[in-house]
């Protein structure tokens, strides 16, 4: 996330090294631990490599989670991890984010875990239609973003954050309030 808006991967400790703490470590540590993205906020995935963590500190997360005023991505790490399996267990909403792309639904479709909606980024020239995508993975579509050379150049040049297109506004908006579009 802070790539794409053209800003330095956040360094030092985040989600995995809050996980790996000692009990004493409250939720509390997490407010330190988040980068604010103007306006959304970013809880890195950290430096730590837990192998086992207390289920209930994902429940603590989860409640620390719910209390936030803005709009925090939470970046797990790898999707195949006990980690992001237990953040996608005990969310109310996961996101999918993917492509109109025949790989990407082989391997959303393989996935040992279920997003409850998707996001959907819509490319020139792709023979798959929203419709595949909704009924392969039996989610409903919550955003559509259509991939522009607007939106490509504004990432390349590090800008997004400073010359976000009124189309990824719009779609980001809607994920937010959680409509259906």
């Amino acid at each position: 996330m802070a790539a794409v808006l053209g800003r330095p991967d956040p360094a030092g400790p985040g989600l995995s090294d809050w996980l790996a703490a000692e009990a004493d470590v409250g939720p509390e540590a997490l407010d330190r631990l988040v980068v604010d993205l103007d306006g959304y906020h970013l809880l890195s995935a950290g430096t730590a490599s837990p192998t086992h963590f207390a289920g209930a500190r994902i429940d603590q997360l989860m409640v620390w989670l719910a209390g936030q005023r803005s709009p925090v991505v939470v970046d797990a790490g790898c999707m195949d991890t006990p980690v992001s399996h237990a953040l996608i267990d005990r969310a109310d909403r996961s996101l999918l984010v993917t492509r109109l792309c025949y790989l990407s639904m082989r391997r959303a479709v393989a996935s040992p875990r279920a997003a409850t909606g998707v996001v959907l980024l819509r490319e020139p020239g792709r023979s798959l239609k929203e419709s595949d995508v909704a009924s392969a993975l039996n989610v409903a579509v919550v955003a559509r973003l259509d991939v522009t050379a607007e939106i490509a150049r504004a990432i390349d040049a590090g800008l997004l954050e400073h010359r976000m297109p009124s189309s990824v506004r719009r779609a980001l908006a809607k994920v937010e309030l959680g409509a259906a579009v």
